[in-house]
């Protein structure tokens, strides 16, 4: 009984199983109190006990390391004493170091009873990205384009080329809608935000970005539930993850749309991309 109760792989319907036993046996209760390696990752389980288990599961959980997620924090920021918060900090400290992908889920917990160290360290982490792209070269590039031999034809081939109309149009699209774009923008400030997506963006179209023991995947979630997340990768593409497969779940500042999408792009491909934007 210690095992399945310490078991980081608990599913909805193992959640639903010992609610149900709860309200058979509360003794039960008792004996996951106990269970002093019981998971962060198992918090859904601990929601369940009663307020006196609930409190010493919190005191326990302040010296792991492992399985946090936003929820573990909240459950023992709502049942830990105010005593008990200085260690539990010293180890989220840790965890900050070691678990990159936990670092959304501690930003909350940090800023709120951290020092002003930790306070200013959660503040950097959530500010916008800075661009590593050198758009000098581009800048300059753009300077000799020859806008005016610019052939919308040859754009409308070069806008497929480069996918645009993958996220930018039909229903579902995953981008702003493109209408009107080449009168809504200066002709550099639109190629810019193609360069450099995530400089100004709208939290309609922030991208969700999911690790996994398979990789980082980063697309617009469409789905979410306890059981499931379900990301759009692209037009009509998308990605369905177990809850139990996914080791952290954040909404970065960050587009989907890859940076420097243009760079490489030659004179004569700007001029034409940029006669077939203005038809739109």
């Amino acid at each position: 009984e210690r095992d399945l109760l310490t078991d980081r792989n608990w599913s909805v319907n193992l959640r639903d199983a010992l609610k149900a036993q709860l309200e058979f046996d509360p003794g039960t209760a008792t004996c996951m109190a106990r269970a002093k390696n019981i998971s962060p990752a198992s918090i859904h389980l601990l929601s369940l006990l009663p307020e006196e288990n609930s409190r010493s599961m919190a005191k326990a959980m302040a010296s792991y390391v492992q399985g946090w997620n936003s929820e573990a924090l909240s459950f023992v920021e709502k049942h830990l004493p105010p005593s008990a918060i200085p260690p539990l900090l010293t180890t989220l400290r840790g965890v900050w170091e070691s678990e990159l992908h936990l670092r959304p889920d501690l930003v909350g917990f940090l800023s709120r009873h951290g020092s002003e160290e930790d306070r200013k360290t959660a503040s950097d982490f959530q500010q916008p990205p800075t661009s590593k792209i050198d758009l000098t070269p581009f800048a300059e590039k753009m300077k000799i384009v020859a806008w005016e031999k610019g052939d919308s034809v040859r754009g409308q081939a070069a806008y497929a080329r480069y996918s645009c109309s993958t996220c930018h149009s039909g229903n579902r699209r995953l981008g702003p809608s493109l209408d009107n774009i080449a009168k809504r923008f200066s002709r550099d400030d639109l190629f810019r935000h193609i360069n450099e997506p995530s400089l100004s963006l709208s939290d309609l179209y922030k991208a969700t970005q999911i690790t996994t023991a398979d990789g980082v995947y980063i697309g617009m979630k469409v789905y979410g539930s306890e059981a499931q997340t379900i990301l759009e990768t692209g037009s009509n593409e998308t990605i369905r993850f177990s809850r139990h497969d996914i080791l952290s779940e954040r909404s970065p500042n960050q587009s989907p749309m890859p940076a420097g999408l243009l760079l490489g792009a030659s004179t004569l491909d700007l001029a034409d991309l940029y006669a077939y934007l203005k038809t739109l």
